[in-house]
């Protein structure tokens, strides 16, 4: 016992009395941490660097305690001690060095990253690994979009379908780089929900696809649902839900009663388009119970490299109505999603992500 910390020989099993002590001590420690991980660190770390910071500061803690304890040698306490935090350091340059712009809120951290070369240089707007957004630096290109937007995909096919009934009213659910507001004309209406105001900043300050559409911009921070439930119908032409690309993806979306809400605030003949490309689930068929159980049709749009044939892009577009599915810009590029009864109907009280994981 003689080896051990003051801490260890003064252990509470030594001092029953001290336990109520004790276990206090050890829930405000739990309570502080919390705190830090979930307050502190975002307001004050650009990135997750709390954990490296928070081993350097422990092992700090450890090194006091064994000051005059044989074998802690000051060279193995300055090499103990300094590893974490030289890690932490290292971690921040990396960051700071593939980054134009990061920015760490709630929600996690969002990053401004450019790569390629000459004309095809892009700029992205990347949460966490998932890339929500990129456009073309080059001046020439700026207005081209790419990706899960680019017009062969099915949000792009839905707007394209709509637009020929005259000037449309777009809801979209997750700004990103602001891609989509790219198909905007000149009397058209566009109505953004978007819930990190720092996707707004970075959708307004380094991206152009916000500042060149001629559509009208309605932009409307907070939670989506929310917002929609609140609203009067908004009697939308296309109403585009893509919050669903992430690891981490916001159930409370796509279940029964979103459906409705979603259907409440469709115009006669609207389509409701769903992104969902997903590299860790597989949300069609969760969307096709959820169709049959409204009554209303559902195809899904898959748009592939016209040279590596390799899956852009998955879309599910949804409507009461069997002409706009049946329009020749979707039809032609569409098909029809088989049901999975074992998945069962998505509700707010029931939802079963590990059903949908992809699992090849």
């Amino acid at each position: 016992m003689h080896g051990l910390p003051q801490t260890a020989r003064g252990a509470p099993a030594r001092a029953p009395r001290h336990l109520t002590g004790f276990y206090l001590t050890i829930a405000l420690g739990g309570a502080l941490g919390a705190l830090m991980v979930g307050v502190a660190a975002p307001l004050l770390l650009p990135d997750y660097f709390e954990l490296d910071l928070a081993l350097a500061v422990l092992i700090g803690v450890v090194l006091v305690l064994l000051r005059g304890e044989r074998g802690a040698s000051t060279a193995w306490k300055i090499v103990a001690f300094g590893a974490p935090l030289a890690v932490a350091i290292l971690q921040f340059q990396a960051a700071s060095a593939k980054s134009l712009v990061s920015v760490r809120n709630f929600y996690g951290v969002l990053r401004l990253t450019e790569s390629g070369e000459g004309r095809d240089r892009e700029r992205q707007i990347v949460h966490g690994a998932i890339v929500h957004g990129r456009q073309y630096v080059d001046p020439s290109r700026r207005r081209e979009t790419v990706g899960y937007y680019r017009p062969e995909a099915g949000g792009a096919r839905a707007i394209a379908a709509m637009a020929e009934r005259g000037p449309s009213r777009v809801a979209v659910i997750g700004l990103g780089a602001g891609a989509l507001v790219a198909y905007g004309r000149a009397g058209d209406t566009y109505r953004i929900y978007e819930i990190k105001q720092a996707v707004i900043d970075m959708a307004n300050r380094d991206f152009s696809f916000l500042k060149d559409s001629a559509a009208a911009i309605e932009m409307v921070l907070g939670d989506a649902r929310l917002k929609l439930e609140r609203e009067p119908s908004q009697r939308f032409d296309v109403l585009v839900v893509d919050a669903f690309t992430g690891d981490a993806i916001p159930v409370h979306l796509l279940t029964l009663q979103a459906l409705d809400i979603y259907l409440r605030h469709l115009a006669p003949g609207g389509i409701l388009a769903i992104h969902v490309s997903n590299r860790f689930l597989v949300l069609p068929p969760v969307i096709r119970n959820l169709a049959d159980k409204r009554g209303v049709g559902m195809v899904r749009v898959f748009d592939r490299d016209p040279v590596t044939g390799i899956a852009s892009s998955e879309w599910v577009l949804l409507a009461r109505e069997d002409a706009p599915l049946a329009h020749p810009r979707i039809a032609t590029a569409s098909d029809r999603v088989a049901p999975a009864p074992s998945m069962g109907v998505w509700t707010d009280e029931f939802a079963a992500l590990v059903l949908a994981l992809r699992l090849w």
